[in-house]
């Protein structure tokens, strides 16, 4: 099975945020990320990318070694209303 980059860089997203957001970046959020970089490398996902559920599933799977209450999921866009 040949993997996508986007199947392959599928991580890196939720790494840029963790690493900016999560409430203790100089440690923990950083340690996250750089799990989150390390599994993108490792291409762990590149199976289950084309399942959204299926991915963010593994992923949070994944994520509760470091926090339990802390999870990914996928943001929906909201379609744009018109005003006026």
């Amino acid at each position: 099975m040949r993997a996508t980059t986007a199947a392959i860089q599928a991580p890196q997203a939720p790494a840029t945020a963790v690493q900016a957001k999560y409430l203790d970046v100089a440690e923990e959020g950083a340690r996250i990320a750089d799990a989150l970089r390390e599994w993108s490398r490792q291409q762990r996902y590149v199976d289950r990318c084309a399942d959204p559920q299926a991915f963010s599933a593994r992923l949070n799977q994944d994520l509760d070694v470091f926090d339990g209450h802390f999870h990914v999921e996928r943001a929906t866009p909201v379609p744009a209303t018109r005003t006026g």
